[in-house]
């Protein structure tokens, strides 16, 4: 509902949180597709296990085997790691560059480009009720 009243909406998502499996990537994918139409603008990820984050922290809470840490790297802000089970980071990667390659055609492919921001272009442009560049347009409406 928040789109018919001019909110735009901006998703970020990413995969391979630990003990997430090959079919919970395919219901993100899923909500993704079904809510296509009401999704102004979205970034991608993967899970990063950054230091003391509560995965980091407590990895068994998170499923997470074993944190590899690098004596060489003592600076690190991420680690590679090793889940119990579910997808690891490779897989993730994986499965966030196939979802990139299937993602339908845009007038204007920035709209798959990580930029935040550019929500509050839309809200600031709305609100003072000036014209939209056409890449802040809906894909169903032609300028």
């Amino acid at each position: 509902e928040s789109a018919e009243v001019g909110i735009w909406n901006h998703t970020f998502f990413f995969f391979g949180f630990p003990g997430e499996t090959l079919q919970d990537a395919q219901e993100t994918v899923n909500f993704l597709y079904k809510h296509k139409e009401h999704i102004h603008s979205a970034a991608l990820g993967t899970f990063l296990m950054e230091r003391y984050s509560p995965a980091h922290r407590a990895p068994q809470t998170f499923g997470v085997k074993r944190i590899i840490e690098k004596p060489d790297k003592d600076l690190a802000i991420y680690f590679d790691y090793e889940v119990e089970a579910g997808m690891d980071d490779k897989m993730a990667d994986l499965v966030a560059e196939r979802f990139l390659d299937t993602l339908p055609d845009k007038r204007y492919p920035q709209y798959y480009v990580s930029d935040v921001y550019r929500f509050l272009y839309a809200s600031y442009l709305s609100e003072r009720k000036l014209p939209k560049p056409p890449w802040l347009v809906p894909e169903t409406v032609t300028v």
